[in-house]
């Protein structure tokens, strides 16, 4: 609705590649700005409420992390699947309009 781009950050508690993501790619301080564009929620898999978006998004597993454009649709070539550094997740946002 507002018009920015979305990231969709699908984890669960007890994912450890989740919580190297949490602290080594989300603190960096480059894609803190890179990302300040972006509607930026988590989505918890393990929560019942949320089986519906991860089916919809076709999640196989955790951390997946999705990327909508403007439009609000996927930018699929964009997805990051499992942990992933800084550096490469910078690259991935560079693809998101």
């Amino acid at each position: 609705e507002s018009g920015q781009p979305v990231i969709l950050d699908f984890y669960a508690d007890w994912c450890i590649p989740c919580h190297e993501l949490d602290r080594a790619t989300f603190t960096d301080q480059r894609v803190i700005a890179a990302t300040e564009r972006f509607v930026r929620l988590k989505v918890n898999v393990d929560l019942p409420s949320s089986a519906e978006l991860a089916q919809r998004f076709a999640i196989a597993g955790v951390p997946t992390i999705v990327f909508l454009g403007t439009d609000g649709e996927e930018q699929a070539a964009a997805r990051v699947v499992g942990f992933v550094g800084p550096d490469e997740f910078l690259k991935q946002v560079e693809k998101v309009n």
